[in-house]
């Protein structure tokens, strides 16, 4: 596994004929090249070992195939982008079909309206205390310990604002919702997470690898469908009436 892992590294460094053996000298034009490699995200790679493991990418990772189509690419379209597009946009279809059927299966779940909203309002602040958590542990080990502090104290705030609306919560909520799980479904990536789920439980999930690969994804969807408006929409002046991104 250690060498496979190894001869993969030198592949992207060096390219496939690093040996001197007689193959084929490709660039980033070639079909064997992963074109979403070429935008900075392959989903494959991001989700590699976790529940959404899609195996491993058969495409070609080739670091100086990346840097000549991101420096060409500024005087050349060379129409990668619909591609890449269309293939971000059926994986974020696929993960926001699963968050609706969870999200269906829980609301069978009944509560006073003004007990849900109080539910929401704590998945609210345990989301913000999660990636906070995430995002201070990551600054520390940066050696950023002043924002990590800063942070770290926004963080102590939310859990005193989270710690009144819980009580509130089981002022008013059922006794077999507070002794239930009561979950919910993560917006971006469709993991379940529960109204009783400690810092540690949140923190591992906003700062984990399968939530950070589809905020990944849906970042870098959103950007090349911009990049896609403008090229379809403001650059031809007939098709301008329907752009929406201006």
């Amino acid at each position: 596994m250690a060498r496979a892992q190894a001869s993969k590294l030198l592949d992207q460094l060096l390219g496939h004929n690093r040996d001197g053996e007689d193959k084929q000298v490709l660039d980033f034009m070639d079909i064997a090249v992963c074109r979403p490699f070429l935008f900075g995200i392959c989903p494959n790679e991001m989700f590699l070992n976790t529940k959404m493991d899609m195996g491993e990418c058969l495409k070609m990772h080739n670091i100086a195939f990346k840097a000549e189509f991101e420096k060409r690419s500024e005087q050349e379209d060379y129409g990668f982008e619909e591609e890449v597009l269309n293939y971000l946009q059926e994986i974020i279809r696929d993960v926001d079909q699963k968050i609706k059927q969870a999200k269906d299966a829980l609301e069978e779940q009944e509560e006073s309206a003004e007990a849900e909203q109080k539910a929401q309002k704590i998945h609210y602040l345990a989301a913000q205390i999660g990636e906070k958590i995430a995002l201070a542990e990551s600054l520390g080990s940066d050696g950023q310990v002043e924002e990590c502090l800063k942070i770290m104290q926004e963080v102590e705030d939310i859990k005193l604002e989270k710690q009144t609306v819980d009580e509130e919560y089981r002022g008013i909520a059922p006794v077999s919702s507070q002794q239930a799980q009561k979950l919910r479904v993560c917006e971006v990536c469709s993991a379940y997470l529960s109204l009783y789920d400690n810092d540690r439980r949140l923190a591992d999930h906003f700062g984990g690898k399968l939530h950070l690969g589809f905020v990944n994804v849906r970042e870098k969807m959103k950007e090349l469908e911009e990049v896609s408006c403008l090229l379809f929409c403001c650059e031809a002046p007939a098709n301008r009436w329907l752009c929406v991104c201006m």
